[in-house]
C-alpha cells in the first residue's frame, strides 16, 4: 500500500515525464491496522537524474499514523513505456 503511494509522487512532480521502480522499501509499523479506510501520503525527499528518495505515511480514518516508509527508486522516462 505504501509503495503504491510513493511512486505516483515522482509521476506528479515530473508532470508525467518520469516514473520510478522501487529499489528498496523500509516500512515501520507503528500500530495495528483495523478494518476501515486508509489514507496514504507520499513525498519526494530528493530526486536526481536516476534515483529518487521517497517517504510516506499511512493513516487510519482518525488520522493516526499506522505505518511509515522510506524508499529509494530508479527514475525512468515514461516515453516508450507500455500503456495499459
Amino acid at each position: 500500500m505504501l509503495d503504491d503511494t510513493l511512486g505516483p509522487a515522482v509521476l506528479i512532480r515530473t508532470r508525467g515525464e518520469q516514473d520510478c521502480a522501487t529499489i528498496d522499501l523500509r516500512v515501520s509499523f507503528l500500530s495495528a491496522a483495523w478494518p476501515g479506510k486508509r489514507f496514504g501520503e507520499g513525498r519526494i525527499a530528493k530526486i536526481g537524474k536516476t534515483i529518487a528518495f521517497l517517504e510516506g505515511r499511512l493513516r487510519d480514518a482518525t488520522g493516526a499514523v499506522i505505518a511509515r516508509a522510506s524508499a529509494s527508486a530508479r527514475v525512468v522516462p515514461t516515453r516508450g513505456l507500455a500503456r495499459a
